[in-house]
């Protein structure tokens, strides 16, 4: 936070982009197991990545403090990934099994 590349970065944003660069290599390979056709892999790296988020929040990371919709959001993001990205390319959008995406409400 403050004063970077000569723009200011706000604590939040500053908390959103060191959480996303720590998330972000995980929704890579979830892009990449879809891509391939995995679906297997894919849906149990979402559950992985939807469960972290969960735990991170339940544990109140400090860094949540700024972005309190952090996990939530991004959550919801994977699990579109997985939808959206394998009915594109594979003509059906694949999911969770059920229950297993409780993290993406709230």
């Amino acid at each position: 936070a403050g004063r970077q590349r000569g723009r200011y970065v706000s604590p939040d944003e500053a908390a959103w982009e060191i959480l996303d660069e720590r998330v972000e290599p995980f929704l890579a390979d979830l892009r990449r197991l879809v891509e391939l056709g995995f679906e297997a892999a894919a849906v149990a790296t979402c559950q992985g990545i939807v469960r972290g988020l969960r735990r991170l929040k339940h544990d109140r990371a400090e860094l949540l403090e700024w972005v309190p919709d952090f996990s939530g959001e991004t959550a919801s993001e994977a699990v579109a990934i997985l939808a959206r990205d394998s009915l594109a390319r594979h003509g059906r959008a694949w999911t969770l099994p059920e229950g297993g995406d409780e993290a993406t409400e709230g």
